[in-house]
């Protein structure tokens, strides 16, 4: 399995850590989890192409707040 090592990459608003690379997930299958305080740290979760089952893609963290490592855990858990 690809595993990136939080790559991290900004938006007009937010910051996304990447964990695995979109390649491996199903294009229409990318959704956001919330976890923390809504809209400030969301999950990208799609299901992988070779499972089929449901994984974490990213992390995305409101700018101006960093990722906990708590909201670390609860993303690699998921």
């Amino acid at each position: 399995m690809t595993l990136v090592t939080f790559k991290r990459h900004r938006t007009k608003g937010y910051v996304r850590y990447r964990i695995r690379s979109p390649k491996l997930f199903k294009k229409t299958s990318f959704r956001t989890l919330d976890i923390g305080r809504k809209k400030h740290h969301q999950l990208i979760r799609a299901r992988l192409k070779s499972t089929g089952k449901y994984a974490t893609q990213a992390v995305i963290v409101q700018k101006g707040t960093r990722p906990s490592k708590t909201i670390l855990k609860r993303a690699r858990k998921y």
